[in-house]
């Protein structure tokens, strides 16, 4: 077993020694070009920090990103061509993300000259009013500002137009179906075993707990594609199976269908995770967020749903949606309150009154609240009015 691990670390680190040599020699013609690079962050960051760059940086830009392929989809590299440049990330990036980032910036500079930022630490030094909430200390209070602003690009038009057609998609999209939902399944957390609360709480769900809004959402006109992590295919969707695509459904490989069901879908409903991004790709793409965490949190172009909690008063639920932003990691922070993840019920009913009114400007604004804590302000995202109705938000003082 020593022998073992000896073995595998000698591979990292020649896998880390060949992608150094690698990214020097792509970038031996680029020294009049801003490098940056990426090492930490989930699927979700794959996209946003590329955006932001392409957005603020216009053309010459390059950004070396660390890709794990079991949790990074390789073909953001397509979206965002010709500004990726890949390299590995191994195990040992878990332990020595600093060091290796250093080794890269002090190689590159030794030898090409070329300097070298962190792609978060450049974002986060553009300029931000300090908010009493911490907000101003979080990367999204630099860039979802930025995304507003340009909300109705037509950037990646080139990149969409060209994305293959599939049979069994276009079946299913120009069929007599209202609309395709990509309906989001996220159970990471069991796969990982993510040891804090607050991923527990996000990512453990159960492909049964969604079954009153998935026949809701079928009856209603609707089609689905499932996102997200793959499950096993429960017995009553025998019946409906005609309005849903999964992916073994499809002669679809796991990286090519994540980018199906993320772009080719007119809607995102699911959680707050890397798969709501998409509509930084494709901006007309709209999303509601079921038990967001944390509270007072949103997306751009989204309507956004919360855990089920009892509130005092209206003071409470404005202190909850203000003051936890920057601290959304610590769920202690929620003891005080008794809070729970919405019932099936509860769900398919915040779901339906969604899609009921899909064609209007549904929901609550941080204008009605009165509520600035920064990402409200700059995303406008709204509140969902069924959520508000379940927790009674009308008959608090």
């Amino acid at each position: 077993m020593k022998i073992y691990y000896q073995i595998r670390i000698f591979l990292n680190i020649l896998m880390l020694i060949l992608d150094v040599v690698k990214v020097i020699i792509l970038l031996f013609n680029k020294k009049n070009y801003k490098i940056f690079i990426q090492l930490e962050g989930g699927f979700g960051h794959n996209i946003s920090e590329p955006h932001y760059l392409n957005i603020t940086e216009k053309e010459k830009w390059i950004l070396i990103l660390a890709l794990d392929k079991k949790f990074h989809n390789p073909k953001i590299k397509e979206v965002f061509y010709p500004h990726i440049i890949f390299i590995n990330k191994t195990n040992l990036y878990w332990t020595l993300t600093k060091e290796i980032e250093n080794f890269y910036i002090f190689l590159i500079k030794k030898f090409l000259s070329i300097k070298v930022l962190p792609v978060s630490d450049y974002i986060m030094s553009q300029n931000y009013e300090v908010k009493k909430n911490n907000y101003h200390k979080c990367l999204e209070s630099r860039e979802f500002i930025k995304f507003y602003n340009y909300r109705n690009h037509n950037i990646y038009k080139n990149y969409l137009d060209k994305i293959p057609s599939n049979n069994i998609f276009d079946k299913l999209i120009y069929s007599n179906s209202k609309g395709v939902i990509n309906f989001q399944f996220r159970a990471k957390a069991k796969k990982t075993l993510t040891p804090d609360k607050f991923s527990q709480f996000r990512d453990t769900e159960n492909i049964d707990n969604f079954k009153p809004s998935i026949e809701a959402i079928i009856e209603k006109g609707w089609a689905i594609v499932f996102g997200g992590e793959e499950f096993d295919i429960p017995n009553w969707f025998k019946s409906i199976n005609d309005k849903l695509i999964y992916r073994s459904k499809t002669n679809l490989n796991r990286n090519d269908y994540s980018f199906m069901a993320g772009l080719k879908t007119d809607i995102y409903i699911g959680p707050p995770s890397g798969g709501a991004m998409f509509n930084l790709i494709n901006s007309k793409k709209k999303s509601l967020l079921l038990n967001c965490i944390p509270f007072g949190f949103g997306l751009i172009n989204s309507v956004v749903s919360y855990p089920i909690v009892e509130f005092k008063n209206k003071n409470q639920f404005k202190d909850l949606f203000i003051n936890y932003i920057y601290d959304r990691y610590d769920l202690e922070l929620y003891n005080s309150y008794f809070m729970r993840k919405q019932s099936p019920d509860e769900m398919k009913d915040i779901i339906i009154d969604y899609l009921n009114n899909i064609n209007r400007d549904y929901g609550y604004s941080n204008k009605f609240f009165d509520i600035k804590n920064g990402i409200f302000e700059d995303t406008n995202f709204k509140v969902s009015e069924k959520w508000l109705e379940i927790i009674n938000y009308n008959k608090l003082n």
